[in-house]
């Protein structure tokens, strides 16, 4: 492996060879960058997770409340009119 690379390198001008070191630097920033973007995009989606669950638990305590208040409301209505 190390052979078929020298013979590639030997066989390009410096100026083509300056030229794919350049691409291939780019490629590795690139890719870091990328990486970086995976992990942020991770964080979001845990966070937008962890709301979605936290709001569905607060609608079935309110949901609950709601039945609550609904059963007093009943209670008062059934002594008023005693």
């Amino acid at each position: 492996m190390e052979a078929t690379i020298l013979a590639i390198v030997n066989k390009l001008d410096p100026s083509s060879l300056i030229l794919l070191l350049s691409l291939l630097g780019g490629w590795k920033l690139i890719n870091k960058s990328m990486d970086k973007f995976a992990t942020h995009g991770d964080k979001v989606t845990e966070s937008l997770s962890s709301i979605a669950n936290d709001t569905s638990a607060l609608r079935v305590d309110m949901a609950t409340i709601a039945s609550r208040v609904d059963l007093h409301e009943h209670r008062i209505n059934k002594l008023e009119i005693k």
